[in-house]
């Protein structure tokens, strides 16, 4: 593992413990062993991202957000249910407050939808928002947040 995947790997691994998340997934390269041991049940066509954060769906999760730092993140639909995955990233702006920026992925299962943030410059901490939503206006549902490191 090179010196900068065990550095993000250890500084995802941080976050998501003092963020108390429950599952956090990283995605090596196909063909690689996993960097970190996580919920084996949800996959991505995607080869690598910096850390993720799952549906709360029974079996295999249906939507993905993904953090590919320093500005950008995706949602991930990831099962043929007939729903739609919906991703909100937030931060804190030292002048403006908490900001946010949201995407969904209509393409249907197997896509993602990118979105994007201001590049950050310093490390500071992104919350992901995933969930599962029924078309555009659809009622957000099995939602789950975590937090991890910008970059």
């Amino acid at each position: 593992m090179t010196q900068k995947i065990r550095r993000l790997v250890q500084r995802a691994a941080t976050a998501a413990g003092a963020a108390g998340v429950g599952v956090l997934t990283l995605i090596a390269p196909a063909g690689a062993a996993p960097a970190v041991a996580g919920d084996q049940s949800a996959t991505s066509t995607l080869l690598t991202t910096d850390w993720q954060v799952l549906t709360t769906d029974s079996g295999t999760r249906g939507g993905i957000a993904q953090w590919d730092g320093p500005d950008t993140f995706r949602a991930c639909d990831n099962q043929a249910d007939g729903l739609r995955a919906w991703a909100q990233a937030s931060w804190e702006d030292s002048s403006l407050g908490t900001q946010y920026a949201t995407v969904d992925d209509p393409n249907g299962a197997g896509t993602c939808t990118s979105g994007h943030t201001p590049s950050f410059v310093k490390n500071i901490t992104i919350h992901l928002k995933i969930c599962l939503r029924n078309g555009s206006t659809g009622t957000l549902r099995y939602c789950n947040v975590g937090s991890g490191p910008a970059f």
